[in-house]
């Protein structure tokens, strides 16, 4: 569910992605250990052109200050992800095609480690508005970053206390489970915690 959100569609759509490529992978595999699913950083470089072009199309044609996502704006989401997923597995097939894959052994290490923090970074700051339960104004391309940040701050007085005590309780008990290993019985804390908030919802 978190994944069609940070990839600026709908919930639901993060339940299909991660359950029908899985499957359908199952029939055609080549590699047993392969690991295949999508995950927030795919999913937030994913956002990017939804976000950019569905702003520019929806405020120069129909202007709203309304921040929810109506049935128009879904559908034309839709189209921009399909299409988006086609070139990206046609590039991947060419790339198959032509054994360019060896140009991931000059890839550094420091390289690999440097761009995966900074996305941890990025996935933190697209949920800023959900963390504080803060309405910010929506920022797209280079220094969004920083620029969300300074947003954050100018509407820290906004901040709904509810949000944030129900988000760190449950980012300590993740942060606790983390080691549940080391319990004698196994604890389904992830799902007692979605669970507990749709009861609370």
């Amino acid at each position: 569910m978190a994944y069609g959100s940070l990839a600026g569609l709908r919930p639901v759509n993060g339940l299909y992605t991660s359950f029908f490529p899985v499957l359908v992978y199952f029939f055609f595999c080549t590699s047993r250990h392969n690991s295949l699913g999508t995950f927030s950083l795919a999913s937030l470089l994913f956002s990017e052109p939804i976000n950019r072009i569905t702003n520019e199309y929806f405020v120069s044609t129909n202007p709203s200050n309304s921040t929810a996502m109506s049935d128009e704006e879904y559908q034309f989401r839709l189209e921009i992800s399909l299409t988006l997923a086609l070139c990206v597995g046609l590039l991947q097939i060419v790339m198959a095609l032509v054994q360019i894959g060896f140009l991931a052994t000059y890839l550094s290490g420091p390289l690999i480690s440097g761009f995966m923090c900074a996305s941890a970074f990025h996935v933190l700051s697209s949920q800023f508005n959900l963390l504080f339960g803060v309405h910010l104004p929506k920022v797209y391309g280079p220094g969004n970053f920083f620029i969300k940040f300074y947003n954050l701050c100018a509407y820290i007085k906004e901040t709904n206390v509810a949000t944030v005590i129900i988000c760190i309780v449950c980012i300590v008990v993740l942060h606790i489970f983390r080691f549940r290993k080391k319990f004698k019985f196994p604890v389904p804390v992830e799902l007692l915690i979605v669970s507990s908030l749709f009861l609370a919802y």
